[in-house]
């Protein structure tokens, strides 16, 4: 499951408000960057008895050594595809890292309202209490060892700004 690092706490609540989200997300482990929103979303995930892994930020040599340690676990992650930046880009490292898990891409968006916008360049949202919550999910994108990266992370892209657009525009946030 991928999203926009803006999303991560949404997706990180989204297991309060939907059983069967609760249910996925207890199967996943969370990959999240070692920021403010990271941190707070592992608290999360954690508080729900689900499974995360803290990476280094980029630039740092840790985060090959967590990359690395990702892989050789293997099993289903949920990740943004921006985290570090550049912000709502998706750079082929995630591409790469679906074909060497041999794992599908689950694009995911989750808009919130009213939120407060924590971090103005990567706006991350902060949910308020009595905030309204919408998700969409998108279909999977399979990714081949021989697949075109820098092809699949445009379409998912692509496919992120569609979703984004819808949930908040449906939560009223847009």
């Amino acid at each position: 499951m991928s999203y926009y690092i803006a999303d991560a706490l949404g997706v990180a609540t989204l297991a309060l408000a939907h059983s069967r989200f609760f249910e996925w997300m207890q199967g996943l482990r969370c990959i999240v960057d070692d920021t403010f929103a990271g941190r707070a979303s592992a608290a999360i995930i954690a508080a729900l008895g689900g499974r995360f892994t803290v990476l280094a930020l980029p630039g740092d040599s840790e985060r090959v050594r967590g990359v690395y340690e990702v892989i050789r676990t293997g099993g289903s992650c949920a990740f943004p595809v921006d985290g570090g930046g550049p912000y709502r880009e998706v750079g082929t490292g995630v591409v790469a890292l679906a074909a060497s898990l041999g794992a599908a891409i689950v694009p995911v968006s989750a808009g919130l309202s009213p939120a407060l916008t924590f971090a103005p360049q990567s706006r991350v949202r902060v949910p308020t209490p009595k905030c309204r919550l919408v998700a969409a999910i998108g279909d999977e994108v399979s990714v081949g060892r021989g697949a075109n990266r820098r092809e699949v992370a445009d379409a998912l892209e692509g496919t992120l700004d569609a979703l984004a657009h819808v949930v908040r525009t449906t939560a009223g946030a847009a």
